[in-house]
């Protein structure tokens, strides 16, 4: 996936948006924890003073004070045991932030085809978490990128990136940035 230029993600320009994590009621593990990776775009490695990209918040909270430092490179955390990562695909190494649902007793909502709003297989449903996110104070020239995933464990250790959205399925926030806008009803939507 390139992030500048053919974009395949959802690319919404507008800074204030909800962001749909989906998963399959009949694939999804409710026992375990699922991730959004909340990633800076363009890809940057010497940003300087942090405070200089201004801020993000997710569900009315800023992602600095929430979840502490971004980590930077591909994700997942570096808690991971085999370096299992996300595949490469043209946003990361970045900064990001990475940030931990369930979807245990989340509302449901029918199945459809989020590249083109058609209806899913008869009687499917999907379990829907909603990020409210606002990048109306992210710096110029800085855009997001967002991804979902969840991995496998062995004895308590997480080992590798199990499950994850296709790339198709990412989703990003551009307004300086060529990503070429993809026209969707809302909300905006990405899912697993």
């Amino acid at each position: 996936m390139n992030a500048y230029g053919t974009e395949e993600s959802t690319v919404t320009t507008t800074s204030s948006f909800d962001l749909w994590a989906l998963g399959k009621t009949t694939e999804v593990d409710t026992a375990i924890d699922y991730y959004l990776s909340v990633a800076l775009l363009p890809k940057t490695q010497n940003i300087g003073d942090p405070a200089n990209l201004g801020s993000v918040t997710v569900n009315g909270t800023a992602l600095s004070t929430l979840f502490g430092a971004s980590e930077y490179g591909t994700p997942p955390v570096a808690s991971v045991s085999n370096g299992g990562e996300l595949a490469p695909h043209g946003i990361f190494d970045t900064y990001y932030y990475q940030l931990a649902f369930s979807f245990a007793g989340l509302p449901t909502i029918a199945s459809y085809n989020v590249q083109d709003d058609t209806a899913g297989p008869a009687g499917e449903e999907l379990f829907k978490q909603v990020f409210q996110i606002d990048a109306s104070s992210l710096a110029g020239g800085y855009g997001l990128h967002f991804d979902l995933y969840t991995y496998g464990e062995t004895n308590g250790q997480r080992t590798a990136i199990t499950d994850f959205a296709p790339f198709s399925h990412d989703a990003a926030y551009c307004v300086d940035r060529d990503c070429g806008p993809v026209k969707v009803p809302e909300p905006w939507r990405c899912s697993a």
